[in-house]
């Protein structure tokens, strides 16, 4: 397996997804696995007050911003998702009968709150339609409230996503948002189909470590063979001990990325993209973390 990572506090994985990659039905294309029927009982997402979502949603009650959320797409986003795009055209296009290119990317936005990431993916010529999952109501009422262009919220319905109910689906332009917790995300939710692009800029790094292992589990079940995984993380290479285990945002180090995704026999490669530290490219920003006894906080980005 080729593996071009080297050291940083924050940085970019870019997982590529082997093509020879096989195995049950839950990992099948769209094209050769049949759609279930939606149910015609109750929706019913995993509560709020849930272990994993209820330190969420006592975040969100207290602001419509939380301190997480970027007023802008992500810089790494914006500078890499065009690059890939160029690279996985040549696989992800169609072509009408009059030779006329048409987008076809699908990108899945875990934990996505009301990110602008959204909008940028959802506006981009080449993706046909983003799909973020959050399990927190008020995140995703907030986002259809913003943007008014992707979402006219007076004629949005919540449906009933995958048979067993456990998600919402909220319909908009060129995007859908689920409502419901990721660890629960399934085949069924997602309409059968995969996808090929995942963006995960806090994503892996809001949950709690011992749940790594179930989060990838559940990727491998989104990603179509030939996608890319998109990986944002941040690494508390030095400070105090209290300082580098405290979280969420946790510590996502390289190495710890290498023993999540290397062993993988549906990853194909993982490249280290780009990586700084925070206390050097944004002292401000870094202010807060050096006041809770870090020494430098380096954010990485991986395909």
């Amino acid at each position: 397996m080729q593996s071009m990572l080297r050291g940083g506090l924050l940085s970019l994985l870019l997982l590529v997804v082997t093509n020879g990659y096989t195995t049950s039905t839950s990992i099948m294309s769209s094209s050769s696995q049949s759609i279930p029927e939606q149910p015609t009982s109750a929706v019913h997402p995993r509560d709020e007050s849930s272990d994993v979502l209820q330190r969420w949603s006592k975040r969100w009650e207290g602001s419509d911003t939380p301190g997480w959320h970027l007023k802008d797409a992500h810089f790494m986003l914006l500078r890499y998702f065009p690059q890939l795009m160029e690279e996985l055209k040549p696989s992800t296009t169609t072509t009408t009968c009059s030779d006329e290119t048409s987008k076809s990317v699908r990108v899945l936005v875990p934990l996505c709150g009301k990110s602008v990431d959204l909008v940028y993916l959802a506006k981009h010529d080449a993706v046909s339609e983003v799909v973020g999952v959050d399990g927190i109501q008020k995140a995703i009422d907030i986002f259809m409230d913003e943007n008014p262009d992707l979402y006219n919220k007076d004629e949005v319905l919540a449906q009933s996503s995958g048979k067993k109910n456990y998600f919402a689906k909220y319909e908009g332009k060129n995007i859908a948002m689920l409502k419901g917790d990721f660890f629960d995300l399934d085949q069924d939710a997602v309409d059968g189909s995969l996808f090929d692009v995942v963006w995960d800029r806090a994503s892996m790094v809001a949950i709690k470590p011992e749940k790594r292992e179930e989060y990838v589990k559940v990727l491998s079940q989104m990603i179509k063979p030939g996608g890319v995984i998109i990986l944002c993380a941040l690494d508390r290479r030095s400070g105090t001990e209290e300082a580098m285990a405290y979280g969420p945002p946790f510590s996502l180090p390289e190495e710890e990325i290498l023993r999540l995704f290397e062993h993988q026999d549906w990853v194909e490669s993982i490249t280290k993209m780009e990586e700084h530290d925070e206390a050097i490219t944004t002292p401000d920003a870094f202010k807060r973390w050096k006041d809770m006894g870090l020494t430098n906080l380096f954010e990485m980005l991986f395909v």
